[in-house]
């Protein structure tokens, strides 16, 4: 290090094993209060030459370079944005600031945070180079200024409406510039923001703590939910390649650990269905799979029967995750009645029924299994019961070994005032149920016939009076007309001979 005299006492500094300074212990003391209490005695001072190590020095060599350069010239150093997250953390390990050193030396921890005032001057690249920085440098819990504004700049910007931010890096970084950029071409905009997600590729840089603070972040300035919802799964699939099956766990944890966060409205069925899949594959802690179930449940109107096609777990032999299935309809109910309106009810109840339809032939599907499945539901889920017939009757052709007790269980849940006319039909002379719950059916079918036909009848007599009564009225109609043109003739003759007879009539009126 330049600077050196020959009655200076050389300070040897070894940085982190990866290179060695030798400095002027007076100088970089003058500023550095853990130089200037490590050698406050005289005799150190004058000892000639003492060697330093440090293990884990901020930034490592370019970290101790730009505090030298800071001391040997007396106090001032170009802060930028490139550099000021860095030159911030080694001024707080070194103790540059005025209680270890005099308060007439210059204080680079108060200079690093006054040069953040003008961080709103700063260059969208800027900007998140030096969060990248931060995340180099400091853990995602770190509170210090200089973490905590850049965060909150990032999620600033990126919450401003019709704001351009700058896609392209400064060539002097140490002049800032507003990212309102009035001079941009039609290209530039389509570039930057042709869509809300032009951010994504810059933050996907981040580990999965600091996404989850600028998240968090973003939140805190109502930024658009759907948006960030759209980023996780961009994040979530970018960071994947390359990801050990450790990391890709932790991944996934985190973006299930901000689900609950954003808005309902902005976390849909499929969203939500993908990330089961792909933390499904991953084993992920109990505490998030529920936690997500519970989110999947909450939606479960939204999906269609194929959506419910999840893989059985692994050792299992049926083909289709029934207990899944179970589970998701038992988080839909327990959303509670004030929230679950006719219409959800019945969407999820079609759904179910087509998923029945769908497993009722797996010959390795257990008959408490799919009792499970058909006893769920409240009977208002279901308007018309003829798939849910459907789907037993086709359980009980495949499974021809069930019990009497084991049927009962599954049948039970029939309410035959729910069945068509055919389904009943088909219902009272189906053999795979007893003759005596058949019964009903053909009971119920027999009358339904009877006053169908009553009401038949009713509507032909009806029908056959009305149209009686229409051309009755047709043939007044007639008969109307002719009378009309019959009294028109008798008026004629009269105003004709009208003018001879003029001196006979009486005047009602005088002029």
């Amino acid at each position: 290090m330049e600077g050196l005299g020959s009655s200076c006492c050389v300070l040897e500094v070894d940085v982190n094993g990866q290179e060695t300074f030798l400095v002027d212990m007076e100088v970089v003391s003058s500023f550095s209060g853990r130089f200037a209490r490590l050698f406050g005695a005289k005799s150190m001072r004058n000892s000639g030459k003492v060697k330093v190590i440090f293990h884990d020095f901020p930034g490592e060599a370019e970290g101790f370079e730009l505090m030298s350069i800071f001391c040997y010239n007396n106090g001032k150093v170009r802060i930028t944005p490139d550099n000021v997250v860095l030159l911030n953390l080694v001024a707080h390990y070194m103790q540059m600031e005025d209680d270890e050193t005099s308060c007439m030396t210059p204080n680079l921890v108060h200079q690093t945070e006054t040069s953040l005032r003008g961080i709103s001057y700063w260059s969208w690249s800027e900007l998140s180079s030096a969060l990248k920085q931060c995340q180099d440098l400091f853990p995602a819990t770190d509170s210090s200024f200089v973490s905590r504004k850049i965060t909150e700049s990032i999620a600033e910007r990126l919450s401003l409406p019709n704001i351009a931010a700058s896609c392209t890096s400064s060539s002097d970084s140490s002049s800032y510039r507003l990212s309102i950029d009035t001079r941009s071409t039609e290209s530039r905009r389509t570039d930057c923001l042709g869509s809300k997600s032009w951010w994504f590729e810059d933050l996907v840089i981040l580990n999965v703590d600091w996404i989850k603070r600028i998240v968090k972040m973003m939140l805190s300035e109502e930024f658009n939910h759907a948006v960030i919802t759209r980023f996780l799964i961009y994040y979530q699939k970018s960071r994947f390649v390359g990801a050990t099956p450790f990391q890709k766990c932790g991944i996934i944890e985190s973006i299930i650990d901000l689900l609950p966060l954003l808005d309902q409205s902005s976390l849909s069925w499929k969203c939500l269905s993908e990330v089961f899949r792909v933390g499904s594959g991953l084993n992920i802690r109990t505490s998030h799979r529920i936690l997500l179930e519970r989110l999947m449940g909450s939606r479960l109107d939204q999906a269609s029967p194929d959506h419910l096609l999840f893989p059985s777990p692994s050792g299992k032999r049926y083909a289709y995750d029934v207990d899944l299935v179970v589970r998701l309809i038992e988080a839909f109910l327990g959303e509670g009645r004030s929230s679950l309106s006719p219409d959800r009810l019945i969407k999820v109840g079609h759904l179910l029924d087509s998923f029945l339809v769908e497993v009722a032939s797996d010959v390795d599907l257990k008959p408490l299994k799919f009792e499970s499945l058909v006893t769920i539901l409240p009977d208002a889920a279901r308007k018309l019961q003829d798939l849910l017939y459907q789907s037993i009757d086709l359980y009980f052709e495949v499974h021809n070994h069930l019990t009497e007790e084991q049927k009962l269980g599954i049948y039970r849940v029939l309410n035959h005032e729910k069945l068509s006319a055919a389904a009943r039909k088909h219902f009272a002379e189906n053999t795979n149920f007893p003759s005596d719950f058949r019964a009903n059916a053909l009971q119920l079918f027999n009358k339904s016939s009877y006053y169908g036909l009553k009401a038949r009848k009713y509507e032909q007599a009806t029908g056959a009076h009305l149209q009686g009564l229409h051309r009755r009225i047709l043939e007044l109609e007639k008969l109307y007309k002719i009378m009309q043109t019959q009294m028109a003739n008798l008026v004629k003759p009269q105003k004709m001979s009208g003018h001879s007879c003029d001196s006979y009539l009486p005047k009602l009126c005088s002029s």
